[in-house]
């Protein structure tokens, strides 16, 4: 069943069909003719159409990422949630550019903290990667940082997220058209809404840095999703944990 619509930032959280995947897509708002706009004024504001796709209808990816490309200019960025093995052939034919390797890397969940790294004097055209990243969960009982049981520790999550970066050439019918694609497969917890969020909120300034230089989208997944704070926050509590058990084993051992 076809289900489009738009995204904000004030929205709920999208609801996750296990079956299904869904694509949302970002442009530069307010362009009704490529080119009506001057270049200052292309990246003031972002807006996010959505889509959920099925099985039976995925054929039909190319004719929804199209419709952003005769109707804006500048960067798209496009978000892909709960990513299925059965879209792989869709996702190649509206993105022929698109390196199977990455899709590789994305179905075997083996994502590797890595950065992009630039030589001098080159010009930047692609660059993809399948990276993990970490934040730790904490459960409802330990929400005042007092671990005090071990079902009450803090343990750590970690998601592989798949980002192709393509300055010219992704799309066929528009080869000039610079293209941002975001992978998750078995996200915990939102995964599109979070984007959203980062880019249409303090006026769009996020945005703007991007379509200004894409490389920046490595660092703003970083961001999103890499809570190396948390990760150190939530091991310092099962030592501290380990620690009070620890002392008191000795006191009862002491008073026996």
């Amino acid at each position: 069943m076809e289900l489009e619509s738009s995204i904000h930032g004030a929205d709920p959280p999208l609801f996750v069909d296990p079956f299904a995947l869904s694509v949302t897509i970002g442009t530069a708002m307010g362009f009704n003719e490529k080119g009506s706009e001057q270049p200052h004024n292309l990246h003031a504001h972002v807006g996010f159409r959505i889509r959920k796709f099925e099985h039976h209808d995925i054929r039909d990816l190319s004719n929804f990422l199209g419709q952003d490309l005769v109707s804006t200019t500048g960067p798209i960025i496009i978000i892909v949630e709960n990513w299925h093995k059965w879209a792989n052939s869709s996702f190649k034919e509206a993105l022929p550019a698109l390196p199977s390797k990455l899709i590789t890397e994305l179905d075997s969940g083996l994502g590797f903290p890595t950065i992009p790294i630039f030589k001098d004097g080159d010009e930047f055209d692609e660059f993809y990667a399948a990276t993990k990243h970490f934040d730790s969960v904490s459960s409802p009982s330990s929400e005042n940082s007092q671990v005090t049981s071990p079902r009450e520790q803090k343990k750590i999550r970690s998601s592989v997220i798949a980002t192709w970066v393509k300055k010219q050439g992704a799309f066929v019918q528009d080869p000039e058209r610079p293209t941002i694609v975001i992978f998750g497969r078995k996200i915990s917890g939102p995964f599109t809404q979070r984007i959203v969020n980062h880019y249409q909120s303090e006026h769009a300034r996020r945005w703007g840095r991007l379509c200004a230089c894409l490389p920046w989208i490595f660092a703003d997944i970083f961001t999103i999703f890499t809570n190396w704070d948390g990760v150190l926050q939530g091991t310092r509590l099962n030592i501290k944990f380990k620690e009070q058990v620890s002392i008191r084993t000795r006191h009862r051992a002491a008073e026996s």
